[in-house]
């Protein structure tokens, strides 16, 4: 017997974490400040700073190995 897993995307913005998780943005990003859920900031050309989304992929791979 193998089960089989599927993941939609590998990233999400913090509003649609939120959605998903039934918590607000605000906590979203609470969330991630204090490093409890991971993020991937995409670099954009000419600015300091990117966009931040929540790294669904990464989460999705820790949970399979612990």
């Amino acid at each position: 017997m193998s089960i089989g897993f599927h993941l939609d995307v590998p990233y999400v913005t913090f509003a649609e974490y939120g959605r998903r998780m039934r918590i607000t943005e605000a906590a979203a990003r609470q969330q991630a400040e204090k490093g409890l859920l991971p993020v991937y900031e995409q670099k954009l050309p000419g600015k300091e700073q990117g966009r931040k989304y929540i790294n669904l992929a990464l989460m999705f791979k820790q949970a399979l190995e612990a």
